[in-house]
């Protein structure tokens, strides 16, 4: 679990980092309370706003199915 956590705190400062910010779509919806993983483009995206708005210690929007720390996990990846 701690391994997780660390990846999601690393995960999270490399996207404030590099300017990567959450997909609008995900801006718009929130402003309506209506926000899932249909929202994102990728997993990193809906990472950083399930960071933004209190994950993992709070789920308000129900990203992380499985309580695991990592948002909307089979949306793909950034390719790096």
């Amino acid at each position: 679990m701690h391994h997780i956590m660390t990846k999601t705190v690393v995960l999270a400062l490399a996207l404030a980092l590099t300017g990567i910010t959450m997909a609008g779509s995900a801006r718009e919806a929130s402003a309506w309370g209506d926000v899932d993983c249909a929202n994102f483009a990728t997993h990193e995206d809906a990472q950083a706003f399930f960071i933004q708005n209190g994950g993992p210690w709070s789920d308000p929007y129900w990203l992380d199915a499985d309580d695991d720390g990592i948002a909307c996990e089979l949306l793909p990846s950034y390719s790096w």
